[in-house]
């Protein structure tokens, strides 16, 4: 078997999942957004109830892979406008919509029901093949989850069978849906060259990104499987998937394959992050045959990722054991240390009175020498705390921009998603990102000329005097001199400038370029200049 790792195609499809799920909430906006289009018209439209049924079939194709009690909802208005119409057309393929939605949300005995009812002899040949589905779909479901046990599971492939062949009879061999029958037909005979020779012929008629792409590429996957190529496989699943999410479809399996086949080969991480987002998107479909079937991997998943976590944890105190079993040695050096340095000063104690005479004569020098390297050594050290302190201050602000951006990012995400409360609890009113930046420049400005009250002066004393730059009406400082400020203060760097001003990187080349361009002497030497400045 190959392997689902270090493939650049499969690491560049998984990259594509990730990147998706981070976006899913764009996607199930958009979404929404049809959905709300929809309803807008029928509400425009309520006293015309021909129209109203087409945008309520329209709505439930929105729905049946998206959220399972409204498209029900709407398949039942459906069946209550057709019969007040009194179209016997319109009733009975709603009552297929519906017997097919039963089916693939696990309720087989009332998708039956109600196909038990529907008068066979009396559909057109279209409704005939849907009712051929239905009956298909039901019976299909029900033999692949073993319902009934084994009492029943023989007289349920007897009636698959006899459905599925009538359905094959009545489509014709270049519909879809004979090519999905005669390729699921080649992968249960063992047939897997003439399965996936089928499912390039499908392929050629879709388009990616389609519903009915995601569709052929998760039954490609499984052949794919079962001819022993995982790597094919979980390409295949991770093309379905990505569809899937771009689409906002909530209905799907292939994700939860793609997976289930990444735990099995030791990428618990990704395997738990896709497991948990198909979850998600399973309680929001809300169909109770969906939870069944992905339960199982969703709880093996979990307890395996739980254990790695505490495997983690037993490393991390193991860790830390070590670390305090060293810190105590190291402890007990210096204090080994300490005692020697003692009983060395004891000794040149002892030296200095030997040699007091010439400490005394040496003392004065001594003092004064000691006196002179506290001052320097204090000034430097001022100085050095004043810049270090406009530095600090200057990231701080940067930084708080920056987190500001997230928690609104993340505050954004979470209203899509619907976690009113949660981003209720995080969210409290604050001012814009401009004013936040507005603000740390004018605090910037009062400090830097706090320390450098001179610095507008001389810095122009560097420029030819046609090209001297002064601050507008309530500035302290603009771009340009701001810019040479943080220069001044050692942020050589552009791109650390533009990070902290806001600006682009090339904005900032562009400003430092033409400031120098403006010097008296060489430009080459301008910024060495403004470091000089006191």
């Amino acid at each position: 078997n190959s392997n689902v790792s270090g493939n650049t195609k499969l690491d560049s499809l998984l990259n594509a999942i990730d990147n998706a799920i981070e976006n899913a909430h764009i996607y199930t906006a958009t979404r929404h957004a049809r959905i709300a289009n929809y309803k807008r018209i029928i509400e425009e439209n309520i006293d015309n109830p021909t129209c109203v049924y087409q945008l309520n079939n329209a709505l439930y194709n929105e729905y049946k892979s998206f959220k399972c009690d409204s498209a029900t909802f709407y398949l039942t208005e459906n069946i209550d406008i057709a019969r007040k119409l009194n179209v016997k057309e319109k009733i009975t393929e709603s009552l297929l919509n519906l017997s097919h939605l039963y089916s693939s949300s696990g309720r087989y005995e009332a998708a039956i029901d109600i196909l038990h009812d529907i008068d066979r002899k009396s559909l057109s040949k279209e409704l005939l093949s849907k009712y051929y589905l239905c009956y298909n779909q039901a019976y299909n479901e029900m033999v692949s989850l073993n319902i009934g046990g084994n009492v029943l599971h023989g007289k349920y492939e007897a009636l698959l069978k006899a459905y599925k062949d009538s359905l094959t009879a009545s489509l014709d061999k270049t519909n879809e849906k004979y090519l999905e029958l005669e390729e699921s037909r080649c992968r249960e005979e063992n047939r897997l060259e003439d399965a996936m020779r089928i499912n390039d012929v499908r392929l050629k008629n879709i388009t990616p990104d389609s519903a009915q792409y995601a569709l052929v590429m998760f039954q490609r996957a499984l052949t794919y499987n079962m001819l022993g190529d995982s790597l094919k496989g979980n390409e295949s699943f991770a093309l379905s998937a990505l569809s899937d999410i771009r689409l906002a479809t909530k209905d799907h399996a292939s994700l939860w394959m793609l997976a289930e086949s990444l735990y099995k080969h030791g990428y618990f991480d990704r395997a738990s992050r896709y497991m948990r987002f198909s979850w998600d998107d399973t309680n929001f479909y809300d169909s109770p045959l969906r939870y069944w079937q992905s339960s199982s991997i969703q709880r093996i998943i979990d307890n395996q990722y739980k254990d790695m976590i505490m495997e983690r944890n037993r490393s991390l105190t193991y860790s830390v054991i070590s670390i305090a079993a060293l810190a105590v040695m190291l402890l007990f050096a210096l204090l080994y240390i300490l005692k020697q340095k003692t009983r060395l000063g004891h000794a040149n104690n002892n030296l200095q009175e030997i040699n007091g005479k010439l400490d005394e004569l040496n003392s004065e020098l001594s003092r004064l020498n000691s006196d002179l390297a506290e001052a320097n050594f204090s000034l430097q050290e001022s100085n050095r705390i004043k810049e270090a302190y406009i530095s600090r201050f200057i990231k701080l602000c940067s930084e708080y921009i920056d987190k500001l951006k997230k928690l609104r990012t993340t505050v954004h995400k979470g209203l899509s998603q619907g976690k009113t409360d949660e981003m209720m609890k995080m969210l409290r009113p604050k001012s814009g990102s401009d004013d936040d930046v507005r603000v740390l420049n004018e605090n910037f400005d009062t400090a830097f000329l706090h320390i450098f009250p001179d610095f507008v002066s001389q810095f122009n004393a560097l420029l030819l005097d046609s090209e001297q730059i002064t601050p507008k009406s309530g500035e302290l400082l603009n771009t340009e001199l701001r810019i040479f400020a943080l220069i001044r203060l050692g942020f050589n760097d552009s791109s650390e400038i533009a990070e902290i001003l806001r600006y682009s990187v090339n904005t900032i080349y562009n400003y430092r370029a033409q400031v120098k361009n403006k010097a008296k002497g060489n430009r080459s030497d301008f910024e060495r200049l403004v470091m000089n400045i006191r």
